[in-house]
């Protein structure tokens, strides 16, 4: 996220393609050291990455699994028992979040210390599932939900459930939508979430003021927010060319901070009703892409895929080289650390056929063989307590997991941060927890197999090298095939 909640290039919080297919081989393979590497697509990180060479590796068959039972594990020690324990997370940004917990946690667990271990993104789910096959991961993780899925199919994730129970915590005191996204089809829990992201709509004011267009905020409230006065907007921001060119809006090639918010707006889907097909040749996917790529290609108001591998979507706005984007609440926290020179603002994303977002949520997983598993729960219990969890709202990164903190999110600036508490409503999820048909296994342990070329083709799109119709159906093909192939 170099900044580390940016996500300028691929789905980083959620699915990115390497890491989940790295998943799938990994968990279901006869090794967990199954080497691949697949094509991200433009992920939501800073600065972009190209899409990685996929190596030549078979994807193993998974093996029939209804329910994630835990494995064997390894002599828990006592909550009373000194242990440190590992925490792995990817956000650097996080830092000051994190052990400020640590602390406060040990003063009241004597005994107890947490060590935090940083990885990049990329490696940071393949680094565990090295561990996983050396029985000596990190001892609490954070997850996003395709992982989450992976890793619970593949008895590794610890489950909760009974625990949730015995500390007193319902899955009611949790957002709905934060929750819902990490329940196992076996009906059980073996993440917790901590904070939701939402969607939203950024915008530089001055640039606003400055072209005398409409302030975004303004039309949502006159009921004239939708997908033309976007375009319009778009058009009357975009001035100059080359190095100085100021472009009026990013059409991104990646789901959580693009295609995904278009689609559902256009009452699109992702998948069919039993997730045995992928719905992206549909007449209503293939209308949001249509209408982004014209953004890039007819109209010319958004930087190209090109553009994006020499400057950034946030160094862009920071520079004013961008007047508009669609910013997650992840976003929040680099936002009002490094613009210091301009005024800023918010509001919901702009309807089509609809006014709704993309939304997903992290948890924190605990490793099934820790030997530490009481201790790991005791923090996890912790950093789910209000205090704890509220401290991702008054940070900027996200909206509090737990209901009754979910307000705390809600302070500028910017001044309309309600927008991404608002956006919670009716928006959608790329669900990784539901069953492939009736095969038993996860959407989420098959996502980098089935979405491998996702943002490859959406790329040519973009790039103009392909038409929409033509990249939808290649990909649908592939896409289909891999699910077809989910035996049960």
């Amino acid at each position: 996220m170099s900044d580390p909640i940016d996500h300028s290039t691929a789905d980083q919080r959620r699915f990115t393609r390497r890491a989940a297919l790295h998943v799938a081989l990994g968990l279901m393979g006869a090794s967990l050291l199954a080497a691949c590497s697949t094509p991200p697509a433009a992920a939501p990180t800073s600065p972009p990455a190209p899409a990685a060479k996929p190596t030549a590796a078979p994807a193993a068959q998974p093996t029939p699994a209804t329910a994630a039972a835990a494995p064997t594990t390894a002599p828990a020690r006592t909550s009373g028992q000194p242990a440190k324990l590992r925490y792995a997370l990817w956000d650097e940004a996080f830092l000051p979040i994190v052990t400020s917990t640590f602390a406060d946690f040990t003063a009241r667990n004597p005994g107890i210390t947490v060590e935090p271990e940083i990885v990049p993104f990329d490696d940071h789910f393949t680094k565990l599932q090295r561990e996983f096959a050396g029985g000596n991961a990190a001892d609490v993780f954070h997850l996003n939900t395709a992982n989450a899925a992976a890793f619970a199919f593949g008895k590794q994730l610890l489950p909760i459930d009974d625990r949730l129970t015995q500390a007193g915590l319902k899955r009611d005191d949790f957002l709905k939508e934060s929750l819902d996204i990490y329940v196992y089809p076996d009906g059980k829990l073996y993440a917790l979430p901590f904070y939701l992201d939402s969607m939203g709509f950024a915008y530089n004011e001055d640039l606003l003021a400055k072209a005398k267009v409409p302030m975004p905020k303004e039309l949502q409230a006159q009921g004239k927010w939708d997908w033309a006065a976007l375009r319009d907007m778009a058009k009357e921001l975009t001035s100059g060319d080359g190095p100085d060119k100021v472009h009026g809006f990013l059409a991104q090639n990646d789901g959580q901070t693009g295609y995904f918010n278009f689609i559902f707006a256009n009452d699109g889907a992702l998948w069919n009703e039993d997730y045995t097909k992928t719905a992206l040749d549909s007449p209503a996917d293939m209308e949001a892409l249509q209408f982004m790529a014209d953004l890039i290609l007819k109209d010319k108001t958004s930087p190209d895929p090109q553009a994006l591998q020499t400057q950034a979507k946030l160094p862009r706005f920071y520079a004013q080289k961008l007047a508009t984007f669609m910013a997650g609440s992840f976003n929040v926290i680099n936002l009002r650390k490094n613009i210091t020179d301009f005024h800023w603002d918010v509001t919901l994303m702009p309807k089509s056929k609809k006014q709704v977002g993309f939304i997903h949520a992290l948890a924190h997983g605990i490793y099934a063989k820790s030997p530490n598993a009481d201790a790991a729960w005791e923090l996890v219990k912790f950093m789910s307590t209000p205090d704890q969890v509220k401290k991702w709202g008054t940070e900027g990164v996200g909206v509090p997991a737990l209901k009754s903190q979910a307000g705390a999110f809600a302070s500028p600036p910017p001044a309309n941060i309600q927008a991404f508490v608002d956006a919670i409503n009716g928006a959608k999820a790329n669900l990784q927890n539901v069953q492939i048909g009736k095969s038993g296994v996860p959407l989420g342990v098959r996502d980098g197999v089935v979405t491998t070329n996702r943002g490859k083709q959406i790329g040519e799109v973009f790039s103009g090298r392909q038409s929409v119709e033509d990249a939808m159906k290649a990909l649908a093909a592939e896409m289909n095939k891999a699910l077809e192939e989910t035996k049960a």
